[in-house]
């Protein structure tokens, strides 16, 4: 596992603690000496690094951002502590087990297992028995804040996966292009970034087995709505027409699309909105009407809810 990286091995021969790391060991493990702050931990035996390349001002403005993959191995007593650390962390178990400590709950972490955490909270792991080896790679993007709304919205930010898995290739992945020279790197990584949060998104969803396939009513009320976006769509109309029960399919939308039924309709509305507000000369106060949105003042404070400028502005930007 992890054979392609390039890892550097860096031997620890006494227990480090923030409280009186160099720099020298502040870069041997990649800590970030201004966090220390806010952080403490103890490190013993060996730790296996990728290196660590710049990444540019554009990238970490626009895109997703790793600082390559260590591994720790780490030994009896070891911990880390963190808080208002500005990154994303994900650590996967190759061998070993500790426990977590994050947002107030308490978790066994065993071989296989992956934890996802938001730095800026509170966090505290630690070696539960003799020695634990664990992966761990930092990462950031604009967009990570609501990603990670999302993923916690349907899952615990602990998993368990396997040696084989999506996850674990992916993973891999990024920590390879993020630590050697790379063609337009900083964009690989992005992409490789991307589809491994897509992958987590979709592999650990808290759902039975059997509620994976979705059901055939959620695309074709989906397919009704975009083709009958102008008509007045209410839940209780669009319950009828799937025959289920309106809260029970306002439930099932949203979990198996991300939309409620409602808030599917408005998107659907505001897309076919810009389209004719960039293709065709028609009055804003026609298009409202025209996609289904009657009253002026509720399609200009909808459309610009999504958009972020108004019909009007819209319009002109497109000039």
């Amino acid at each position: 596992m992890f054979d392609k990286l390039p890892l550097k091995k860096v031997t620890i021969a006494r227990p480090y603690r923030s409280d009186f790391m160099s720099d020298t060991d502040l870069e041997s493990i990649h800590a970030d000496k201004k966090d220390l702050v806010d952080a403490s931990f103890a490190v013993s035996g060996t730790v296996e690094s990728t290196p660590h390349p710049p990444i540019s001002d554009f990238a970490q403005k626009n895109l997703y951002t790793a600082q390559g993959l260590s591994i720790f191995h780490y030994q009896e007593t070891n911990y880390t502590e963190r808080k208002n650390h500005a990154f994303y962390l994900l650590a996967y178990t190759i061998h070993g087990s500790g426990t977590l400590l994050y947002r107030n709950k308490t978790y066994t972490i065993s071989e296989g297992d992956v934890f996802f955490l938001d730095c800026m909270d509170y966090h505290y792991y630690k070696v539960k028995e003799k020695n634990w080896d664990l992966a761990v790679m930092h990462f950031n993007g604009v967009n990570m804040s609501a990603y990670y709304k999302l993923f916690l919205d349907s899952h615990e930010p602990v998993f368990s996966t396997t040696k084989s898995s999506q996850f674990v290739k992916d993973f891999e992945e990024v920590a390879y292009l993020s630590s050697t020279p790379q063609l337009f790197r900083d964009w690989q990584v992005s992409d490789s970034i991307s589809r491994m949060l897509t992958h987590m998104l979709l592999a650990n969803l808290n759902i039975k087995s059997s509620d994976k396939n979705i059901p055939e009513y959620i695309p074709n009320l989906m397919k009704y709505i975009e083709n009958n976006y102008s008509n007045n769509l209410t839940l209780e109309y669009l319950a009828e027409f799937s025959k289920i029960d309106k809260f029970y399919l306002s439930r099932e939308f949203k979990k198996y699309t991300g939309f409620s039924p409602y808030d599917y309709l408005i998107s659907v509305r505001i897309e076919e909105a810009k389209h004719l507000l960039s293709t065709t000369s028609l009055s804003a106060v026609k298009i409202g009407v025209s996609v289904g949105i009657v009253d002026f003042n509720n399609f200009t404070r909808l459309f610009k809810k999504r958009v972020g400028v108004t019909p009007t502005e819209y319009r002109k930007n497109m000039i």
